[in-house]
């Protein structure tokens, strides 16, 4: 696990609050910004962002986004490049939190229950906007099934996950991810 455990932080950045989740093997400073509703249809979280100024220690300053990725691609499974076999290949490494040494993070701001939390909400979360996309489209639309509309659809589960559940998991997030106010 991560060793160092810094302050929380929080600040706003391109117009949105931004939470510091630590500090990567780069000496960058790593920060996921705050939910929000976007183009009207779908919540646009997760995103974790680097950005120029002073290493990215003070985001209301920055004025360009050095890196935009999603906390998916800190956690979970991993591929890797395989220059022998020309392709990209599986990684056997699971990374459950921000706090494992191979997430790239050398200090977070996370205990490692908090790190584990994190994890379980934003895991939820995601499973949680990719159900609401199926349930408001009526399927994954990967081809056309005679029915597959009429069974799956489900707009009042859309309504309920994006109006009720997903902005009380985001709180949640929050509270986490906040420094206490004394």
């Amino acid at each position: 696990m991560v060793t160092k455990q810094i302050p929380k932080r929080t600040d706003t950045a391109f117009g949105k609050k931004v939470y510091l989740l630590g500090i990567d093997e780069d000496k960058q400073y790593v920060w996921m910004g705050s939910a929000q509703w976007d183009c009207d249809w779908y919540w646009g979280c997760g995103y974790i962002e680097r950005y120029n100024i002073g290493r990215g220690k003070i985001p209301h300053l920055s004025s360009v986004i050095r890196s935009h990725s999603h906390y998916s691609g800190i956690t979970g499974k991993h591929e890797k490049y395989d220059f022998d076999k020309k392709g990209w290949i599986l990684s056997s490494d699971y990374i459950h939190t921000i706090n494992d040494k191979r997430s790239g993070f050398v200090a977070t701001t996370l205990s490692d229950k908090e790190a584990w939390e994190l994890s379980e909400l934003m895991s939820t979360i995601y499973t949680l906007k990719q159900s609401a996309e199926i349930f408001g489209r009526g399927g994954s639309h990967c081809t056309t099934i005679e029915n597959e509309r009429q069974i799956v659809a489900r707009k009042e589960w859309t309504e309920e996950i994006n109006k009720k559940i997903l902005p009380a998991l985001f709180e949640e997030v929050d509270r986490l991810l906040s420094p206490e106010v004394d």
